[in-house]
């Protein structure tokens, strides 16, 4: 009788999210024609490509937002939501012409800040203000490495994909499953415009950093437990491991431009994904195949793990892909264009 009951319940939702992906397939078509038509473009192996493409994932957020506060009667994360529509904003004017770098990472940080407070809103702790301060830095940290590693055809869409779907079979974060299955279809919308040869747009700043600061809302949520109205609070660092593949490579492509003295603002093609794409010619796709799927593997190990071994485990994966990395990066052996 239960099954019974429930199975109209599941096919309105199922024929509701087919709509919405539709919606969300034709709104980027939409888009892709109006950046073409205005110049909002970049360059390609295969000509002029329509940039910003990622503006499709703070518009589903936005949009899932306002069907929150139709049906429940209160946006989910209004903080957020404000934080979001900011650094979104700044991110496509940067796309559209770029700005200043400094007053991007001032936004950053004015976000963040918004991000914290939504978090202490959220899971109802009073937050000392040391880990205020190191959950603002953890945030802008994120939104830089999505940023960062959004340079190869394919990468941030499969790679939002690999930590989006793991978080929510963690259950993460509380009651907002409506925002990622809102970012879930997004995703696979935007994939089917860039996953594919030739790609039809790319992502830009506005999608790669609304993803990750989107991920550093999930992440200090679920990395913070307490109490409501009590002040013990405490820091669960392993959620780290829901993004590890992308901060190893992330942190150690800075540290080494940090002691080559290059100017961190610059765009440069020395992460090692863009090493294997642009000097090995891997193909871009198989590449970012690898990253999201090294990822889930590792996410999913994570969750069938008793807790007491999750910070071990986070230890052992950063130390293990370090390695991996470095040894692949000192071995790549370009090919010839011949």
């Amino acid at each position: 009788m239960e099954i019974t009951a429930t199975l109209p319940a599941i096919s309105a939702i199922g024929c509701f999210f087919v709509a919405w992906t539709a919606i969300l397939y034709y709104c980027e078509k939409l888009y892709i024609a109006a950046a073409l038509r205005y110049g909002i473009t970049d360059k390609s192996s295969g000509g002029t490509i329509a940039s910003g493409g990622g503006i499709i994932f703070p518009l589903a957020y936005i949009a899932s937002e306002f069907f929150s506060l139709l049906t429940q009667g209160a946006f989910q994360y209004p903080l957020f939501l404000i934080g979001a529509v900011i650094i979104a904003s700044v991110s496509f004017l940067d796309d559209a012409k770029p700005q200043s770098p400094l007053m991007r990472l001032a936004v950053h940080f004015a976000c963040a800040a918004l991000l914290v407070w939504q978090v202490c809103y959220t899971t109802g702790s009073a937050i000392p203000a040391w880990l205020i301060a190191l959950l603002a830095i953890a945030t802008v940290a994120i939104v830089n490495a999505f940023n960062f590693m959004d340079g190869i055809k394919g990468i941030t869409g499969c790679y939002a994909l690999s930590v989006i779907l793991p978080l929510m079979a963690a259950g993460c974060p509380e009651h907002s499953e409506l925002v990622l299955l809102a970012l879930v279809p997004a995703t696979a919308v935007f994939c089917t415009f860039n996953f594919r040869t030739p790609e039809r747009c790319y992502c830009g700043d506005v999608g790669a950093i609304f993803l990750g600061y989107a991920a550093a809302l999930f992440l200090c949520i679920y990395s913070i437990s307490g109490t409501r109205g009590e002040e013990s609070v405490s820091l669960d660092a392993s959620a780290a491991i829901f993004i590890i593949v992308y901060l190893v490579d992330f942190s150690l492509t800075l540290l080494r431009r940090i002691v080559k003295r290059e100017n961190l603002f610059e765009s440069h093609h020395s992460h090692l994904y863009q090493r294997l794409a642009y000097e090995c010619h891997i193909p871009h796709m198989a590449i970012a195949a690898v990253y999201a799927l090294l990822q889930v593997a590792i996410s999913t190990l994570y969750l069938f793990m008793p807790a007491t071994m999750h910070l071990p485990y986070l230890g052992i994966s950063a130390l293990t892909l370090a390695i991996l990395h470095t040894i692949i990066y000192r071995n790549i052996e370009p090919k010839s264009n011949s």
